[in-house]
């Protein structure tokens, strides 16, 4: 067996059907793009209404605001499995990058 059939095969297997989702994983599915969703239509009224908090978005439409990120991960760890699977946590900059201004380096 040359390589060449080796990667055609390998290339094979890659492109192979993906198993049709479960009703569970398809419910986990659809809550996580509502979780996006949300974010998306809301996400600049959310930041004025609470500066510098985290966020965890849950059920399509819940917002969870939390002062420190520690709270929400205890918040996170009481969710169902689902729930939590689908949650969404979105990551913003606190602070801008650092440049080279700014460490000094010239």
């Amino acid at each position: 067996m040359t390589t060449e059939a080796t990667d055609a095969g390998a290339a094979q297997e890659a492109k192979s059907p993906a198993k049709p989702l479960t009703g569970a994983e398809l419910a986990v599915h659809r809550e996580s793009r509502a979780n996006r969703a949300y974010w998306q239509t809301h996400h600049l009224e959310i930041m004025a209404e609470h500066p510098g908090k985290d966020y965890l978005i849950i059920r399509g439409d819940e917002l969870l605001v939390f002062d420190e990120l520690k709270q929400l991960f205890e918040a996170y760890d009481q969710l169902d499995q689902p729930t939590r699977e689908a949650a969404m946590h979105p990551v913003l900059r606190r602070r801008p990058p650092a440049s080279n201004h700014s460490l000094g380096i010239r």
